[in-house]
């Protein structure tokens, strides 16, 4: 199926279209369909909102049932949003349809239902749908209204307000911190789990957000830095314990002895070569970290703004069809 044919097809189900992605509801069931290429697809991926525990049974069934027509899985862990690839070589339309009404039919008999709390204030009452948390979800307008205000008033008292300085402080504090769970291990049971070195990027991410660090561009190179630092002046740490334990010196006298090693070049090439694991696991920190370290106060309003522009009114089941016209939704979905 090419990606026109697609776009036709998602206007023909009254599917509010962003990009290659469109939002929309079927049979009361909140829904995100993905184009899965750029100029042809054999497949679209179809993201189901749901309410009700996550039943392994109920996915055996669903899988059973739409077998042929495509398969199905739990996107998230709570079970609240299914995702489906839906085989589309030819047409997209008549598979969705034949898709979701198999997946209505079967949900019924497992007490799966459409859902029907807002994320954001867990409240019913929904006047619409928007893009959030891993799905399309119900919600209430003046809920996300609220959301976008605050992050906005957030970010300018920011830019405003925030300092790279108190970030740095906090950042190299958090960094720190975080390598106490791997300290702890190294000294109390004599071995060295690297993998808790992943803990420093996260720990400066969140010292340099707490202490009022400004979020721009410059914060991601910042708190990779810092991650860095924060680790080297673990093994730094580390050193001084060991030097401390051989020759019974108390904290201080050992610091004193070993501070002129800081600022020996062959020390820290000596550090560097023996913590090749440590920064294998430092990076696949910063990988795992990578959007908290660069995301920015501009990021931040531009994600809520997006989200706003998914939102689609929620139109009563007892209404006209000129009010369900109007509001986009035809009667068959």
């Amino acid at each position: 199926m090419t990606y026109d044919q697609y776009i036709a097809e998602i206007q023909s189900l009254s599917l509010m279209q962003r990009g290659q992605g469109a939002f929309g509801e079927y049979r009361g069931y909140p829904l995100y369909c993905i184009f899965s290429g750029r100029v042809q697809a054999k497949a679209v991926t179809v993201e189901v909102s749901v309410e009700g525990k996550r039943q392994t049974k109920f996915m055996r069934e669903l899988n059973r049932s739409i077998k042929g027509l495509g398969s199905a899985a739990f996107k998230t862990s709570d079970g609240s949003v299914i995702q489906i690839q839906v085989k589309a070589a030819d047409s997209f339309a008549v598979p969705f349809r034949q898709v979701m009404d198999r997946l209505a039919e079967t949900a019924v008999s497992y007490g799966v239902t459409p859902p029907s709390v807002c994320p954001l204030c867990h409240r019913s009452g929904c006047d619409g749908w928007a893009l959030l948390k891993g799905g399309y979800r119900p919600v209430h307008k003046a809920c996300l209204e609220q959301v976008r205000d605050s992050v906005r008033a957030s970010a300018q008292r920011n830019m405003a307000e925030g300092s790279y300085l108190t970030g740095i402080l906090g950042g190299l504090a958090g960094g720190l911190v975080a390598t106490i769970p791997c300290l702890l291990t190294i000294l109390l049971l004599e071995r060295i789990y690297a993998l808790l070195v992943w803990l420093i990027p996260m720990g400066a991410a969140f010292g340099y957000q707490k202490c009022n660090g400004k979020r721009s561009r410059a914060a991601g190179p910042i708190l990779i830095v810092l991650s860095i630092v924060s680790m080297f002046l673990m093994e730094y740490v580390f050193f001084v314990v060991q030097w401390s334990a051989a020759y019974g010196w108390g904290v201080g006298e050992a610091l004193l002895t070993t501070l002129p090693f800081m600022l020996d070049p062959t020390f820290w090439i000596a550090v560097v070569q023996s913590s090749v694991t440590e920064l294998l696991f430092l990076a696949l920190g910063i990988a795992v970290s990578w959007k908290t370290l660069t995301s920015t106060a501009a990021d931040e309003v531009s994600g809520v703004d997006a989200c706003m522009e998914t939102y689609q009114p929620r139109v009563p089941e007892n209404a006209g069809f000129e009010d369900r016209q109007k509001e986009g939704i035809s009667d068959g979905a």
